[in-house]
């Protein structure tokens, strides 16, 4: 494969850049249609074009013409095995093992972090503390799905929607 000059890398980073601030709206766009908790499978395509982003972006800070990538080309070269592991999550929660998609994640290829993309405690320290409520167990595991939906938690969301007593 040919490197790219360094003009190119900025403008195609540029052009990530700009689809990355597109999927975001679009993102925000199915939050306010309440497509959130109602269709939450359709959501996971911004995650899957995010992260697809997130690979074409590291690729191209290493020179690497990402964008004629794909099977078609003959061109694919390596990439972060955790990037792939994401990618096979949200194809998981989209399709519920209909398609079978594993990455092998190597513990050294993953980024350390000691925090979420926001600071739980700080954040949620802003929300005024509320009298304990007498509703029943399920409705507040409904809330607290909604909860965990707003601040990304999507899986722990799903999974305390499939323990709630239809």
């Amino acid at each position: 494969m040919t490197e790219l000059k360094t003009t190119q890398i900025d403008d195609d980073i540029q052009l990530v850049d700009d689809l990355q601030s597109e999927v975001q709206a679009f993102y925000a766009r199915l939050f306010s249609l309440g497509t959130g908790g109602r269709f939450h499978a359709f959501v996971e395509w911004c995650g899957v074009m995010s992260e697809h982003l997130n690979i074409t972006r590291d690729l191209l800070q290493q020179g690497v013409p990402a964008f004629n990538i794909n099977r078609h080309t003959g061109n694919t070269p390596d990439i972060a095995s955790y990037r792939l592991s994401y990618l096979a999550e949200k194809i998981e929660c989209i399709f519920d093992g209909l398609i079978d998609v594993n990455s092998a994640v190597v513990e050294a290829d993953r980024p350390r972090a000691d925090t979420t993309s926001f600071d739980l405690k700080r954040d949620l320290g802003q929300i005024p503390k509320m009298s304990q409520t007498q509703r029943a167990t399920d409705e507040q595991l409904r809330d607290l799905a909604a909860i965990a939906d707003r601040v990304g938690l999507y899986d722990a969301a799903d999974h305390l929607r499939r323990t709630l007593t239809p």
